[in-house]
């Protein structure tokens, strides 16, 4: 990413997102860089007459550890938490899985959500977890 030398004095801050597509976690947005326009050359290299950022170099990666849970719902001895990047993790008794796709299938199975998203194609893991999350809230509200 090339930013304009002659121009960044009229910007307050920098923002730069990357947008990941993976089958099983589905759509993700990643921010690899959010600082303000004076600090921009030290992530650039350190000389602010050749603004270039490399993301590749640059990326950042907040653990799930670090993100807010915003939706959760128990199943017998399974949590589902979904994370405010989407990410769906699963525990057992406490016990954080490392896969949770075949635990949501079952689950799915048991509480009569659909393997499939609108288009007939298999919800990856975080539209399966989104939903199955949804089911069980709606069904112990109503």
């Amino acid at each position: 990413m090339i930013f304009n030398p002659a121009t960044i004095d009229q910007v307050d801050r920098v923002i730069v997102l990357r947008i990941v597509i993976d089958e099983d976690n589905g759509l993700a947005v990643e921010d690899l860089l959010d600082c303000s326009a004076g600090e921009l050359a030290a992530h650039c290299g350190g000389d602010p007459q050749r603004l270039i950022y490399r993301a590749a170099q640059q990326r950042r990666v907040r653990p799930v550890e670090n993100l807010q849970v915003t939706a959760e719902a128990q199943f017998r001895d399974l949590t589902i938490r979904q994370y405010e990047s989407g990410t769906i993790q699963l525990l057992l008794n406490g016990q954080v899985q490392p896969t949770a796709k075949p635990h949501l299938r079952e689950i799915a199975a048991a509480n009569g959500v659909d393997l499939l998203n609108g288009s007939s194609v298999p919800q990856n893991t975080r539209q399966l977890g989104a939903d199955i999350i949804k089911n069980i809230t709606a069904r112990r509200a109503g």
